[in-house]
């Protein structure tokens, strides 16, 4: 029921957002059209006054009324989706600012379009119409109350952005494709059927409604969609040629368009930067749009005289002319994709000698298709969304005939574009210092990717974190959340049986300030007691806090008066039992993917005895702290390594206690002292034989023979004699060691 509600609701919203735009566009040129009769200075001037007013409208409205409607609001609804939750974001406020902002910007004549904001005003309507509550409105009923929580809310944020591009482009399944492959962190079965239904509904009700007025003017044909049915057309494989042509200039233009783009913020903020004066910054904020649309005129009213008009051909008038009523991009893109199919065709008819295509093997050669491939090319160059873009172009154009050249064009442009730039989206987290996590975390050390599952948890955590108790005093909790920043504190147990604190939760900063906050906890007569607050769900699970200032000089008078310190406040109904742990064993690959999937933003981390030894935030699975952090993990195993390889090699110098490497010393001094006393009494024997003693063969014994005799001699005493000299260094060791513990 809620995502037909939402699907309404985003539906309508496109109608009335299309149906402002056209009244305020006729009556700037409708009067334009009648004043260049007279004369272009008359006609440039209106043009310009009447463009000027509406940026300062829209200009105010963001920068004095509520500066977070600035921009498109994407990124900031892609990070919402990822698991951070931004101020104002998704508020009613947001929501009336921005849709006002935009109707004057795009009125005006600002190189700007309504696809962009449009997926955040989609997200707006989806979280509160699912959510059935407005904190500014005061409305909150008990109905629909088992909704009101983060997983179903980013579940209706993303179906709200999703039917907001399928109202915006008029494209159902490239709404829910644009959703599940950039936007969503999480995605499951359900939510794909959830999020097609709202997108279908979102469209009918847009069209059905656009269908009936006309500049708010009743047509009385209401839900006769306008439906363009192309006539089939045969493609051939010749086609495939331009289309990854045309897909290599769209990644080339797409990732010069995203460095321009990045680069001109940074400028801007560079810029802004500079100007200290608040009041200053904001004049220069307004006045610069400003700037901006009249050059825009001039370029509108003034540059077309130079140039003289021709009537076009009508060959490509449909498709061309469908395109041309969306966003600049699939216009930009259109244009050179246009021009490229005029040269084919120029080139077919110098060959053959007619103007347009008869045999139906060339019957591809249209300016108007090619065009639709130029116009995927550079929207696929600039965001790198394959299945979503190239179902927006076809659902717009209506020609599923050209679904597979306009797939190898998109794919083209996104390859050559992915090894010139990031995506456009991914710049402007990077730019808003976003806490963003891809789908897979990539650290380079040494100019090589590493495997994650190599590491461990404990390696990136933040070790020794603050940890409470179920029962605590005020002044300890006030102290505590005076001297850290912390978002989020493990809540430990004493256990009986280890005679250890072990896990027992988790509790949230700001749960803790709305529970010292409250008045059960606010009262000197409760000293020498234990409080327990009652409070409700709803006013506890909050986002933010609302006067955060007061609540933190109430914490502080916890910390001034000695009577707070005994005065305990028992936390058990508001500890986070379930909260997610982790082994401090466990790899960093599935840390990062349960941190993302779930959409966390504390990971406690335990050990074997269930002992809290460190905790995992955001931060710490953020790309430039892994790389930090597991540099020095392999800086300290490559010492390490260097260290065994170092001990190994002076081992293998000592050749004589090589030999016998697991022989204690006494050991060796029995065996030295067995081989000498053997060798005495076969000497012994020889003597007494007789000094010239034969061998076998009659002759005296060789002198070479009993050279080796005493040589073998001369190493037994050797070793003998290298053993002592080691046991009596240990000895000397050992003594000195006692006579330092003797001291």
């Amino acid at each position: 029921m809620l995502m037909t509600i939402i699907g309404i609701c985003i539906g309508l919203m496109a109608f009335l957002l299309k149906q402002i735009l056209a009244v305020l566009g006729d009556a700037k040129w409708t009067k334009a059209r009648q004043l260049v009769t007279e004369s272009l200075l008359k006609s440039w001037g209106w043009t310009a006054g009447i463009s000027v007013i509406f940026v300062l409208l829209s200009s105010i409205l963001v920068v004095f009324v509520h500066p977070p409607a600035g921009g498109s609001g994407v990124p900031e609804t892609i990070t919402f989706l990822n698991g951070i939750v931004i101020h104002q974001t998704l508020s009613l406020r947001n929501f009336i600012v921005k849709f006002a902002s935009v109707v004057f910007a795009v009125s005006s004549g600002l190189p700007s379009s309504i696809q962009g904001p449009i997926i955040s005003l989609g997200g707006i309507v989806g979280s509160g119409v699912g959510q059935f509550q407005s904190k500014s409105l005061g409305f909150q009923p008990k109905c629909f109350s088992r909704f009101r929580n983060a997983e179903d809310r980013r579940t209706f944020t993303t179906a709200g952005v999703a039917a907001g591009v399928a109202a915006a482009f008029n494209a159902p399944i490239g709404g829910l494709l644009f959703a599940m492959e950039d936007l969503s962190s999480h995605w499951n079965r359900k939510l794909s059927w959830q999020t097609f239904f709202c997108c279908c509904i979102s469209v009918s009700v847009a069209n059905s409604f656009n269908s009936a007025f006309d500049r708010f003017k009743w047509q009385g044909s209401f839900g006769l969609f306008s439906l363009w049915v192309a006539e089939p057309t045969q493609v051939n494989i010749l086609l495939l040629i331009p289309a990854i042509i045309l897909g290599l200039i769209g990644g080339v233009l797409g990732a010069i368009f995203t460095r321009l783009n990045v680069a001109i913020i940074e400028l801007r903020k560079f810029l802004f930067g500079k100007i200290k004066n608040l009041n200053l910054q904001r004049l220069v904020q307004i006045i610069e749009p400003c700037i901006i649309v009249l050059i825009m005129t001039i370029f509108v009213i003034l540059m077309p005289s130079a140039f003289k008009c021709t009537q076009n051909s009508g060959l490509d008038q449909n498709e061309t002319s469908i395109l041309a009523r969306q966003c600049n991009l699939t216009v930009s893109g259109a244009l050179y994709g246009r021009a490229f199919g005029l040269a084919i065709l120029d080139i077919y008819t110098s060959r053959t000698g007619h103007q347009y295509p008869i045999d139906s093997y060339w019957e591809w050669i249209d300016p108007g298709a090619i065009a639709m491939l130029g116009a995927g090319s550079l929207l696929g160059g600039v965001t790198r969304l394959c299945l979503a873009v190239t179902m927006i172009i076809v659902e717009m154009s209506q020609d599923i005939d050209f679904v597979i050249p306009v797939m190898i064009s998109i794919w083209s442009a996104k390859v050559v574009a992915d090894q010139l730039a990031l995506p456009l989206y991914k710049f402007m987290l990077n730019i808003k210092s976003l806490p963003y996590l891809d789908a897979e975390a990539e650290v380079v050390i040494d100019n090589e990717i590493v495997n994650l599952e190599l590491y461990k948890a404990s390696h990136i955590m933040a070790s020794s974190p603050k940890t409470i108790h179920s029962v605590e005093s005020l002044s300890t909790l006030a102290r505590l959340l005076l001297g850290t920043k912390h978002g989020g504190f493990p809540v430990v147990k004493y256990d009986e049986v280890t005679k250890t604190d072990i896990c027992y939760g988790l509790i949230t900063r700001n749960e803790l300030y709305i529970v010292m906050c409250c008045d059960d906890v606010y009262n000197e007569e409760q000293i020498g007691k234990t409080v327990t607050p009652t409070i409700e769900w709803e006013k506890i699970s909050v986002d933010y806090l609302t006067d955060p200032s007061a609540m933190e000089e109430r914490v502080r008078t916890y910390t001034k008066f000695d009577q707070y310190r005994n005065i305990y406040v028992n936390l058990e109904q508001f500890i986070d039992k379930s909260c997610t742990k982790v082994d401090q064993e466990y790899s960093v690959h599935r840390v990062y993917t349960l941190f993302r999937t779930l959409g966390l933003r504390h990971l406690v981390v335990i050990d074997c005895w269930n002992s809290v030894v460190g905790i995992i935030t955001r931060k710490d699975l953020m790309n430039y702290h892994l790389n930090e952090r597991l540099s020095l993990v392999e800086s300290s195993w490559k010492v390490e390594e260097q260290i065994t390889n170092t001990s190994n090699e002076d081992k293998g110098d000592n050749s004589a206690y090589q030999i016998l490497p697991a022989v204690t010393i006494s050991r060796i001094e029995e065996e030295t002292e067995e081989t000498s006393r053997k060798n005495t009494i076969s000497s012994v024997d020889e003597e007494a034989d007789g000094k010239d003693r034969k061998d076998e063969n009659g002759n005296a014994k060789s002198p070479a023979k009993e050279g080796e005799m005493k040589e073998s001699f001369q190493v037994v005493t050797e070793v003998k004699m290298r053993s002592n000299n080691r046991a009596k260094g240990n000895e000397e060791a050992v003594s000195d060691e006692r006579e330092k513990s003797d001291s």
